[in-house]
């Protein structure tokens, strides 16, 4: 399944990087909505955030986050990787945004590893559930 034609919208932040006092560290973040159902296809609103963790004070920032909004026919879904291709095109979404604008900008290098299914085995699960309670 491509994900990516199931994407109705895209909410982008703005490009936030703070001073920091010492060192920091990277690391993205999913969060989700609950799964609804709206006119035969599953609306699936998956948040990828790419944080900077200050060390010294152990403070986060939130330096870009991105929403992609999924629609997708539910007689589409077959199985649960068809669900995890949308968690997969938010995280290629999300490194394809930061990659832009360090291309305009003075930014490191950031990789986006795609984290295994397994990660999002709640996430889908509710899916699951969701559709099941519809028979």
């Amino acid at each position: 399944m491509n994900a990516r034609k199931y994407r109705v919208k895209v909410n982008l932040s703005p490009l936030d990087i703070p001073p920091l006092k010492g060192l920091g560290e990277q690391k993205d973040f999913t969060q989700t909505e609950p799964p609804i159902i709206i006119s035969g296809k599953l609306q699936l609103k998956i948040t990828k955030k790419l944080l900077l963790i200050e060390t010294y004070l152990n403070k986060e920032h939130e330096i870009l986050s991105m929403q992609s909004i999924y629609e997708i026919p539910i007689n589409e879904i077959k199985n649960r990787e068809n669900i995890y291709e949308c968690f997969k095109d938010a995280t290629l979404g999300l490194s394809e945004a930061y990659n832009f604008v360090k291309n305009q900008v003075d930014l490191p290098k950031i990789l986006f590893p795609i984290p295994p299914i397994e990660n999002y085995q709640r996430e889908i699960d509710g899916v699951f559930y969701l559709l099941n309670s519809l028979n």
